[in-house]
């Protein structure tokens, strides 16, 4: 029980102390839902990454005469990459939208272009392969440099995640003092 004589100026130290509890909570968990999206745009750019080292491979092969099974397995892998960054870039927008509940912006811009896929298959030639290997080098660069900036963008949530909650313990611990000694 808070003793009478201290009332008005332990009550507004609780007081005070439940508000920025409160602000902290609020605070840390838009922080680990803002990490838990970017984790997700991570995943499927990983996933999309690997599709693109084996359409790269399965490309240098191609160029080296590998024929039409090793143009159809290379474009299976790119039409899987595609799909991982059609889900990479869903995720991105909710990442978006959780970087603005913690006042970070991103782009979410990402795509890879498929416009050489179709001369690929029917002029499976020296020149297409090249050009097709071309968009594979460059889209695998675009998602690699996109999941480095997503990486250091939950790196730093997490950081700022960790900084929080140890803020709101220090509260939490300052507000069970008061209440002991009162």
């Amino acid at each position: 029980m808070i003793r009478a004589n201290n009332y008005p100026e332990t009550s507004g130290k609780l007081l005070i102390l439940s508000e920025q509890k409160t602000n902290l909570a609020i605070v840390c968990k838009e922080l680990q839902e803002a990490v838990c999206a970017g984790e997700l745009v991570q995943k499927s750019l990983d996933q999309a990454e690997d599709c693109l080292r084996s359409a790269r491979n399965w490309g240098t092969y191609d160029m080296l005469g590998g024929g039409m099974i090793s143009t159809a397995i290379k474009h299976g892998r790119m039409d899987d990459a595609q799909g991982h960054i059609r889900i990479a870039q869903n995720r991105l927008r909710q990442f978006a939208k959780e970087l603005k509940d913690v006042q970070v912006l991103i782009s979410s811009d990402l795509e890879i272009s498929g416009l050489l896929k179709f001369s690929d298959f029917f002029f499976d030639g020296l020149i297409a392969d090249w050009m097709v290997q071309g968009r594979i080098n460059d889209s695998l660069e675009s998602v690699t440099d996109k999941l480095k900036e997503i990486g250091r963008l939950v790196s730093q949530l997490g950081n700022e995640e960790a900084q929080a909650k140890g803020k709101l313990r220090e509260i939490e611990s300052q507000y069970s003092d008061i209440l002991e000694k009162a």
